[in-house]
């Protein structure tokens, strides 16, 4: 009736963005702008729709014209903080909300907005006083809680920022956010109870709380509910059509390692799905790459990037690579995601040429500070485990990409060139990858050395007068196939122990759960001794003394696990697969002549641990030969392993050279 009605259009334009109709939405908003080219409302809801149909330029030129026309204009101010806060761009966002903050101070978005930019660039004092002033502003408004707790949370005032994520669930039950960040904050204070609660909660609701299936997954392979935990796996994960991560993508993927119900066809599907995920978000973003040639030094430049530059598996791993580097041929930088500081990350740090603490920049922020240090080869070091950057990569700030050491599986990543590998932990029709492989000659490990305590030459069996078998490893990996397998070694090897040390192994429900099906196998309860954590490293190293022979899990073995054991000379029984996951153990014991530790099915695994146990010559022997074999493997030759993985490093980049100047090598 009247086709030149903007304010029609508008309208029609919102309900489109409402609607998630986003090409709609910003049609019919830009169509109200040409008829009233004057309305400033028009053209910010013309913003909001190129925002959410993330379409980043366009939206800032929006806003900016505005502001061109109206210097001081609020909304606009703020949606072109907001715009910058949604890419993680923290510093720029706060200068824009600092102006509209000067011109009005009482928005409680704004001020929840503020709190959440100074949050990220560390400001926990001024985090904590924006958000305080928003929700007293208005007692309803749940963000300015959220963000709050978060703030407090930093803070240290742990208290508090419990109780404030609580009065949120009591007033809004199906709040996603804060099912997250509880179950997130008692996970890391290590109140297990809650988080076990918090986690069946989620499972318990599944119309509003599916997005964090993938999260609680964790926790249900920990008190081991399996049951549970494959509920939580299959339904969770990532969507797939929207590919947008439901809740923790680390988790998501992460966890994917663990469940051996699934195919690894869908494993590599999942991580490709993060890819395409990745894909969309960075867009036809292009970082420019830097003239290598206009550079007056020839050392290769090798960035790391990790969370774990500390008391970590990774951290103890790394640490003697980066401490034996060649520094006349290479350049270290290390890329810290992590906010622990310990006598690792400060050993880390005086090796390095620099070490740059990460947190506070969003991933494409970080990529153009790589790109601009020059990093030749980029090395991700954690995969899709917690604290993880490894979204970094897509947008390619160096020109070679690798992943390497601490996650057993693909990147998904288009952008990520190589994962560094070895003979043994790598076959053809095993995991795979979107990365070509890049083996080093023996082993992808260096152990290194360290001054642990020492092993006790008498096997625990002669003293105590039975067998104990033994795993020190994470109880996600201890799933029902492996806990079947290990008490068919315990029927096997009558009056026989398994001692499981892990973190929460002696939590109630944990404890009831395995015991509960350790009965269901015919394996009397009192066989099984569970130890949790001890107050020191010294404690851990020596319960090794107590163990006759360690298991290792399947589909996913030990790592570190497995060196320390064998650096105590105690055997360890492994079962070989065809993934990366199941493959370490194999690799690692090759490299130390160990090869009679292998199993290559079930039965052979069960025979194999068994036969052991009924030979304590042999077993003394074992205990003698193997930590004299473990020092003189390539594992504990960090000097020899570095020189072969920057073997392979110079091999790469020479091949990336002749490839971009045509020559031929």
């Amino acid at each position: 009736m009247q086709p030149d009605f903007a304010e029609a259009f508008n309208i029609l334009g919102n309900l489109h963005r409402a609607k998630g109709d986003l090409q709609e939405a910003v049609t019919n908003t830009a169509r109200a702008m040409e008829l009233d080219p004057e309305n400033i409302d028009y053209q910010l809801n013309n913003g909001l729709s190129l925002v959410q149909a993330e379409r980043y330029d366009d939206a800032e030129a929006r806003y900016r014209s505005i502001l061109d026309n109206t210097p001081n204009h609020f909304h606009a101010l703020v949606n072109l903080g907001a715009l910058f806060q949604q890419q993680e761009k923290w510093r720029k966002a706060l200068e824009y909300y600092q102006t509209a903050f000067s011109l009005a101070d009482d928005d409680p978005q704004l001020l929840t907005n503020l709190g959440v930019v100074y949050l990220h660039l560390n400001d926990i004092e001024n985090a904590v006083r924006f958000c305080r002033k928003a929700i007293k502003l208005r007692p309803d408004f749940m963000p300015g809680y959220l963000n709050l707790a978060l703030a407090l949370e930093e803070k240290g005032e742990l208290d508090e920022s419990v109780s404030i994520y609580e009065k949120v669930l009591e007033y809004y039950p199906n709040y996603t956010g804060a099912y997250d960040y509880l179950l997130e904050h008692y996970q890391h204070t290590n109140n297990f109870d809650k988080a076990v609660d918090i986690a069946y909660r989620i499972l318990e609701n599944p119309d509003h709380l599916k997005g964090l299936y993938s999260v609680a997954s964790t926790i249900f392979a920990q008190v081991h509910d399996w049951g549970s935990f494959r509920r939580a796996i299959i339904e969770g994960g990532i969507n797939y059509e929207t590919r947008e991560p439901r809740g923790n993508l680390s988790d998501a993927l992460l966890n994917l390692n663990y469940a051996d119900f699934l195919s690894s066809d869908e494993v590599y599907r999942r991580h490709r799905a993060f890819a395409g995920y990745m894909q969309e978000k960075v867009g036809p973003k292009k970082l420019v790459p830097f003239n290598r040639m206009s550079r007056k030094d020839s050392l290769l430049r090798i960035g790391y990037l990790s969370p774990d530059f500390r008391k970590h598996s990774v951290g103890f791993f790394i640490w003697h690579v980066i401490e034996n580097h060649a520094k006349e041929k290479f350049s270290i930088t290390c890329y810290s995601n992590s906010a622990e500081n310990d006598e690792i990350t400060d050993a880390i740090k005086k090796l390095s040429n620099q070490f740059i603490k990460t947190e506070q920049f969003s991933d494409e922020e970080l990529a153009e500070i790589i790109r601009q240090d020059e990093i030749d080869i980029l090395v991700d070091l954690a995969g899709h485990t917690y604290g993880s950057r490894v979204s970094v990569l897509a947008y390619k700030p160096a020109p070679i990409q690798a992943t390497y050491l601490g996650y057993p599986n693909t990147t998904g990543l288009d952008q990520v060139d190589f994962r560094i590998s070895d003979p043994y932990s790598d076959i053809k029709g095993g995991t795979k990858y979107s990365e070509k492989l890049l083996i080093l000659p023996e082993s992808f490990l260096s152990f290194g050395k360290f001054n642990y305590k020492k092993l006790n030459p008498e096997i625990p069996a002669k003293r105590k007068g039975i067998v104990t078998y033994g795993s020190f490893n994470n109880l996600m990996k201890i799933t029902p196939g492996v806990l079947n397998v290990w008490c068919r070694i315990l029927a096997r090897v009558p009056d026989s122990r398994l001692l499981l040390k892990s973190k929460g192994v002696t939590h109630h429900l944990t404890q009831k759960n395995i015991f509960k099906e350790v009965d269901s196998y015919g394996i009397e309860v009192g066989r099984i001794i569970l130890v949790d954590t001890v107050p020191n490293r010294d404690d851990h190293m020596d319960l090794y003394n107590e163990i006759d022979i360690a298991l290792d899990p399947f589909p996913y073995n030990g790592t570190t696990t497995t060196c320390e054991a064998l650096w105590m000379g105690v055997p360890v029984v492994t079962l070989v697969g065809k993934v990366h996951a199941q493959r370490v153990g194999y690799s690692i014991l090759k490299n130390t002549g160990l090869e009679e530790l292998v199993a290559h099915n079930e039965d052979d695994y069960v025979d194999l641990a068994a036969g052991l146990a009924e030979d304590f010559r042999r077993l003394t022997e074992l205990r003698r030969e193997i930590p004299e074999k473990l020092q003189a493997s390539i594992l504990c030759n960090p000097e020899k392993f570095t020189r072969q993985l920057e073997d392979a490093y110079r091999k790469i980049w020479e091949a990336y050279v002749d490839e971009q100047t045509g020559s031929v090598s």
